[in-house]
């Protein structure tokens, strides 16, 4: 939809657009680099108490380091991803419409649920590599208290959006 103001969206979605490019690059050379070090180097975990290293890791254990960082960083990627996505959608149809509060809405969800997610089962990795105690990994759990807040401000963002959509509709039908 174009407009007479330009195109609002076009500063944040170029940078988006350059962020997730360079994202994707680094999460496939990471992948590839965490995965080289995982089949030779001993897995070493380090968590909030001490670090520890396993020296002759099993197969199961080589498998389970690779889920001590790529978790987050698939979320952070497919975080930017939908960002994207939804970025692009709102130019084409227009910030004010039904279609993009449900964009906005979804990517809240996804960070209410995706971001804290990860992190846990980052959390119950290292726990499960090197126990400390037995509930030892909620106290080592980084829980991303910005993407719970952030997630919560675009609920209610999507729920404005959705308002103004609403009016703009009973107004366009007056007229």
């Amino acid at each position: 939809m174009s407009s007479a103001r330009g195109n609002q969206l076009q500063p944040l979605l170029g940078v988006v657009t350059a962020i997730t490019g360079l994202s994707l690059f680094l999460l496939v050379g990471g992948l590839f680099v965490t995965v080289l070090d995982a089949l030779r180097k001993p897995v070493c975990v380090r968590d909030s108490w001490r670090e520890t290293c396993i020296e002759a890791p099993t197969g199961g254990e080589r498998a389970l380091s690779l889920l001590l960082h790529a978790p987050t960083s698939f979320v952070y990627v497919g975080a930017l991803l939908l960002l994207l996505v939804l970025l692009v959608r709102a130019q084409r149809l227009g910030a004010h419409n039904v279609h993009t509060a449900d964009d906005v809405r979804g990517y809240g969800v996804f960070l209410l649920i995706a971001l804290p997610v990860s992190t846990f089962v980052e959390a119950l990795t290292r726990w499960l590599l090197a126990p400390y105690d037995t509930w030892s990994f909620v106290g080592d759990w980084d829980v991303p208290w910005w993407a719970l807040f952030t997630g919560l401000g675009l609920l209610s963002v999507a729920k404005i959006i959705r308002t103004g959509a609403a009016m703009r509709e009973e107004l366009e039908g007056t007229v």
